[in-house]
């Protein structure tokens, strides 16, 4: 896409930007372990309930330029 950038997410929330971005977020951006921290694609398939939502800081994120 023209003037739209892609960041990694880490970076979508750490930095601000003069101009339009975007990320794409995978399953370890969105969910981690609720004891361990971590992500486990087939741990969260099999054992969801163990894992907590990281989506709201994403949410959150000013979107201005």
């Amino acid at each position: 896409m023209m003037g739209l950038h892609e960041v990694e997410p880490d970076e979508y929330l750490e930095r601000r930007f003069a101009y339009p971005v975007y990320t794409q977020l995978k399953g370890r951006d969105l969910y981690e372990h609720e004891i361990t921290g971590n992500y486990s694609r087939e741990d969260f398939h099999q054992n969801p309930q163990n894992y907590q939502c990281r989506f709201l800081p994403m949410q959150r994120k000013q979107t201005s330029y």
